[in-house]
């Protein structure tokens, strides 16, 4: 996690995760399985990393890229 990419990725992923859910996400947390994340917000997460981030999650893929904090930031970072 030394790799300063890496970090601001996971800096700005975890900012859109918990202006969208209002409560502080741990990068383990189940978002979509939980409930924390309904689906019209995870359309909103995937378009708030869209916009900060460049980095486009394909609308078949959000259910799996928003499973926890970790698995969006680990697609993020492989698609920059």
């Amino acid at each position: 996690m030394g790799n300063p990419m890496h970090q601001e990725v996971e800096s700005e992923v975890l900012n859109i995760l918990q202006e969208a859910t209002k409560t502080k996400i741990s990068l383990d947390q189940p978002l979509l399985d939980s409930g924390l994340v309904d689906s019209i917000a995870a359309v909103d997460i995937a378009l708030a990393v869209e916009s900060a981030l460049g980095v486009t999650i394909p609308a078949t893929e959000i259910g799996e890229q928003l499973k926890t904090a970790r698995t969006l930031i680990e697609y993020v970072s492989s698609h920059r």
